[in-house]
C-alpha cells in the first residue's frame, strides 16, 4: 500500500476528526478526490460522483471489478455511502457549472492526469507507451482491455471510459525527478537549473559516479520506501562536471528501470516511447 493513495488519508481523517462519527450517522460526510470536490462546487452540490480514472488510484477502486472494492471497504471500515458515483470519463453526467450568473456550462469531460497525459499524447493503442518528467516520473503503457497485475510495483489504472469503451494503463513511477535537479541547484552543483545539461556534457561520463536518487525511497521495481540518496563511486579525480553528470543519468536510468520491468511482465513491443512535461 502506497501511503500516498487516498485511503491512508481518508482512513486518518475518519479516525482523528472530532464529531466524525456523529456526522456519518447523519449523513453529512461526503469523500471524493479534487475533482469530485470541484464538479460538488461547480454543480452547486447537485452531483457527487468521480470518472473511472480518479477512482482507480484511491487505493480502494478495484480494477478487475470495476468498482469500489468491497473487501478494501470493509478492511479499512470505510462506509460506501460517502463515496462517489462512479461515471465514465465522458458525458453529461458531470451536470453543468453554475458560478456565473445566468450561465450553465455543461461539463462533459474529467480524466486523472496521467491519464490525460496518456490521452493528449494519443496513446490511444495496446502497447503505446508515455512518460512524463516532472516532480517525479511517470511511465504509463496502454494495455488494452485488460488491467495488468504486477509483483514488482507496477499498478494498473483505468485510462478512460468513453461509452463501452473501457481503457486500462499500468504505471510505474518515481517520486524524485525534478526535485533531483532542483536539489544539485540547492547544494551548489550549478548556479541555474538551465546550466546543468552544458556542465554534464563537459565530461565524456561520469568518471565511476553514481546517484543514487532515492529523497523518498525508490520505487519500482525495488519498492523500498526506507531508501535514501546519495552519491557513490566519488574518487580523487571526481569534479563537480561528473557529479553533475552523474546527477542527470540517474533519473535516465530510473525511468530504463521502469521501462525493463514493463517489458519483463508484458509482450508489448514499443516502436516508440512518447514523452511530456509536468511542473517541477
Amino acid at each position: 500500500m502506497m501511503n500516498e493513495q487516498v485511503v491512508m488519508r481518508l482512513l486518518w481523517v475518519l479516525q482523528n476528526v472530532p464529531d466524525i462519527q456523529e456526522k456519518l450517522n447523519k449523513n453529512q460526510i461526503r469523500f471524493g478526490t479534487l475533482d469530485t470536490f470541484l464538479i460538488y462546487k461547480f454543480t452547486d452540490g447537485e452531483n457527487h460522483v468521480t470518472d473511472y480514472s480518479n477512482a482507480a488510484p484511491t487505493g480502494f477502486f478495484d480494477p478487475f471489478e470495476n468498482n469500489w472494492a468491497s473487501w478494501a471497504l470493509q478492511m479499512f471500515s470505510i462506509p460506501s455511502s460517502i463515496l462517489p458515483t462512479i461515471v465514465p470519463s465522458v458525458g453529461n453526467h458531470f451536470g453543468y457549472c453554475r458560478i456565473f450568473p445566468e450561465k450553465n456550462i455543461p461539463i462533459l469531460c474529467v480524466l486523472a492526469d496521467q491519464s490525460a497525459s496518456m490521452f493528449g499524447s494519443t496513446s490511444f493503442h495496446r502497447g503505446n507507451v508515455k512518460v512524463t518528467l516532472g516532480t517525479g516520473a511517470f511511465l504509463d503503457v496502454n494495455t488494452g482491455k485488460k488491467p495488468h497485475a504486477s509483483v514488482n510495483g507496477i499498478y494498473p489504472l483505468v485510462g478512460w471510459k468513453y461509452d463501452s469503451e473501457l481503457v486500462y494503463i499500468a504505471e510505474g513511477n518515481s517520486k524524485d525527478n525534478g526535485l533531483i535537479v532542483d536539489w544539485g541547484k540547492t547544494i551548489g552543483l550549478y548556479d541555474n537549473v538551465e546550466d546543468s545539461s552544458k556542465i554534464a556534457s563537459s565530461v565524456p561520463n561520469s568518471n565511476g559516479v553514481y546517484f543514487v536518487p532515492g529523497f523518498n525511497g525508490l520505487q519500482a521495481p525495488y519498492n523500498d520506501p526506507s531508501a535514501t540518496a546519495g552519491f557513490i563511486g566519488v574518487n580523487p579525480k571526481t569534479v563537480k562536471a561528473h557529479m553533475v553528470r552523474a546527477l542527470l543519468e540517474s533519473l535516465a536510468f530510473r525511468v530504463q528501470q521502469l521501462l525493463n520491468v514493463l517489458q519483463t511482465e508484458t509482450d508489448f513491443t514499443f516502436d516508440c516511447v512518447r514523452y511530456d512535461m509536468g511542473n517541477f
